[in-house]
């Protein structure tokens, strides 16, 4: 027998086992013998003999090809969100994903997660602007990053320095998010003022407390929301379901919080400003 180096073998022997060999004897005449050898070794499943213990045959069953461990990661995780979203949940991802969570190429993570109503939080907060997150990385692309369901409002997101709080070659990742919007829980109560009003010849304040307005709305996407919300009432005849409840709770929220915050820096306008 030819003998080969390997990095690995799986043997399986058949001879006839009908009659019986001489207890002296060290030898089986006749009989066969499968081997296989190296990276095939390790996908051997089971193996057989001929069944009439004739030693006629010897079998090594081969397992199939097994899925590639990152297809078989990304695939396994939309599937569980899909089912958690089909359950009526919203879902936040933090992930080390090991390529540029950047990227929109259709085959990138990214437009993978886009596909089951997932966004990376805090590019949406830097306004585009990409930085490595890994500390060998010399490409100055992110790998790390947090996603979320369109349901979890997201107020603000950023990074952390390396080492800032734990020993790692990542940057640390975090997200703060509208709680009442996203869980439905109840909000503090806010400090009460008595803003100051603001009179119609203070042309200069009438502008700046507009222009926070414009901003905060824009921040917050505001009028499209409100569009959607229109578009989903009319869908439903007009009949407001508890999602959508909540979703005009949480716009009539954030427009409160963003007028209150221009009228705490230039005063409140007269009601006419308001609808110019």
């Amino acid at each position: 027998m030819r003998q080969e180096a390997s990095n690995g073998y799986y043997s399986v022997t058949a001879h006839n086992e009908n009659r019986a060999r001489p207890i002296a004897s060290s030898s089986q005449y006749g009989g066969c013998a499968a081997t296989i050898l190296n990276s095939v070794a390790h996908q051997a499943k089971s193996f057989g003999r001929d069944p009439t213990k004739l030693g006629r045959w010897a079998d090594v069953r081969i397992q199939g090809r097994q899925r590639e461990p990152r297809e078989a990661f990304v695939v396994d995780l939309l599937r569980a969100i899909t089912k958690w979203r089909d359950g009526g949940c919203e879902v936040i991802l933090g992930v080390d994903a090991n390529e540029d969570v950047s990227s929109l190429k259709t085959s990138s993570f990214r437009h993978r997660l886009r596909e089951v109503g997932m966004e990376e939080a805090i590019l949406q907060q830097q306004a585009g602007r990409t930085a490595a997150t890994q500390q060998r990385n010399r490409k100055g692309k992110p790998i790390d990053g947090i996603f979320t369901t369109t349901g979890v409002v997201v107020k603000a997101g950023g990074y952390y320095n390396f080492d800032k709080f734990f020993l790692c070659d990542h940057w640390g990742l975090w997200i703060d998010i509208d709680l009442e919007c996203s869980l439905g829980v109840h909000r503090p109560q806010k400090t009460p003022y008595q803003p100051r009003k603001l009179t119609m010849s203070d042309t200069t304040a009438v502008r700046r407390y507009l222009h926070l307005v414009h901003q905060g709305y824009n921040t917050y996407s505001i009028s499209s929301r409100l569009e959607h919300l229109h578009e989903q009432l009319k869908l439903n005849e007009g009949k407001m379901t508890a999602k959508m409840g909540r979703s005009y709770k949480c716009l009539h929220q954030q427009m409160y919080d963003i007028r209150r915050k221009a009228e705490a820096k230039w005063g409140r306008p007269y009601a006419r400003i308001l609808t110019a």
